[in-house]
């Protein structure tokens, strides 16, 4: 990092100005790449000679002298880096990125900083127009630092690259909230620095994907809210790794098919979990793993048709498990096997007509069972109020 001792001025901030619109250029050449890759793989060399054309100026001669200009494409030089780049999965760095054995310097693609892969991922979320300095120090004495929205935090966390007592403050952010914004992807290293960060909101609609690394950094951070984006496939594994200090994790309201396992590895101080509302249909056997001071978790609202016995291993602390409003059928013996500690069960709203014999037994802790809305027989609810007479058991 470039370290500032002054607040940056004017030059310095249009230096950093230009270099964010190169980083976007790239960034949008990189996309365009990627898109022609992936449109049609078995033709990846014309694409690519595609994308790297040059239109120049051709000038032309007639039998009696006469000049004519016109305007042509040509394959650029460079198509050859451009594919030999994207096939190495370096993207066309090299024209930024002086390290890059195929870097040849060019005005257009100048850096006024030194090139820094994190510096890309940031440029991604920064409209140019609005990129300015805000001297946010004075917050930071409180202890508590807010941070109003993404373009004053993405421009903040660029400027911090270059300036210490903006990267100290920074440091200090308790809340961050981009909840509402459009932010399409998170990638590796945006969050890096917020050493005090304890609540992060990213309620984003516009959010698809999150890369691995994308969490990096927040090591104190005590509540995730990440519901109601457009995420839909399934979050990888190990995308939550080095939150130890999580307590509460929201996951509601997206459009999540399946959990895997590893996805929750490292949360053990994960007391709260909410996955209601997505659209899961199973769920894999030690997906819960590690998850052993969760007390509270929310299912409800998904789209479970069955569970597996051992489906909820690793859960020795949960308390209050909510598996209303699915399409659960029956509960086999041993699916709860583990829960010692389950104090209230929530399967109303289900489609259960039958329930296994000793479907409940490991439950020694069970007081509260809510069958209701489902289309089980009155006998075996009667022989369940029987066998379980300690359980208040609704219907």
């Amino acid at each position: 990092m470039q370290s500032i001792v002054a607040t940056p001025d004017q030059a310095m901030l249009d230096e950093m100005r230009a270099d964010i619109e190169i980083y976007k250029k790239v960034r949008k050449e990189n996309d365009e790449c990627d898109k022609a890759i992936a449109l049609n793989r078995r033709h990846i060399m014309p694409f690519m000679f595609y994308i790297s054309r040059k239109q120049v100026e051709v000038e032309t001669k007639d039998e009696k002298g006469a000049i004519t200009k016109a305007e042509e494409h040509i394959i650029n030089a460079d198509n050859a880096k451009d594919v030999i780049s994207f096939l190495t999965g370096d993207g066309l760095f090299y024209k930024i990125d002086p390290s890059n054995p195929n870097y040849v310097e060019n005005e257009n693609y100048k850096l006024s900083y030194p090139f820094d892969a994190l510096k890309y991922n940031l440029a991604h979320y920064i409209d140019v127009n609005e990129f300015r300095f805000e001297n946010i120090q004075k917050c930071a004495s409180s202890g508590i630092l807010h941070i109003r929205g993404k373009e004053q935090y993405f421009s903040m966390k660029y400027v911090s690259m270059h300036d210490d007592e903006v990267k100290k403050s920074l440091g200090c952010l308790q809340l961050l909230t981009l909840s509402g914004y459009i932010v399409p992807s998170l990638e590796k290293g945006v969050f890096e620095g917020l050493d005090s960060l304890n609540t992060l909101g990213l309620s984003c609609r516009s959010l698809r994907s999150i890369d691995l690394g994308a969490f990096n950094g927040l090591n104190n951070l005590k509540e995730l809210h990440m519901s109601r984006t457009s995420l839909s496939s399934s979050l990888k594994p190990g995308l939550f790794a080095g939150l130890s200090n999580l307590i509460k994790l929201n996951l509601s309201h997206n459009k999540f098919t399946s959990l895997k396992p590893g996805l929750f590895e490292g949360l053990s101080s994960v007391i709260k979990l909410n996955l209601s509302d997505n659209q899961i249909t199973e769920i894999e056997q030690g997906v819960f793993e590690g998850l052993s001071s969760v007390t509270k978790l929310n299912l409800s609202g998904c789209k479970l048709t069955s569970l597996e016995p051992g489906a909820f291993a690793g859960l020795s602390s949960v308390t209050d498990l909510d598996l209303s409003d699915n399409q659960i059928t029956e509960i086999e013996k041993g699916v709860f096997e583990g829960l010692s500690s389950l104090k209230s069960l929530a399967l109303y709203e289900n489609q259960i007509t039958e329930i296994k014999p000793g479907a409940f037994e490991e439950l020694s802790s069970l007081t509260e069972l809510n069958l209701s809305r489902n289309k089980i027989n009155f006998s075996p609810l009667e022989a369940l109020r029987e066998r379980y007479q300690n359980i208040k058991i609704v219907s």
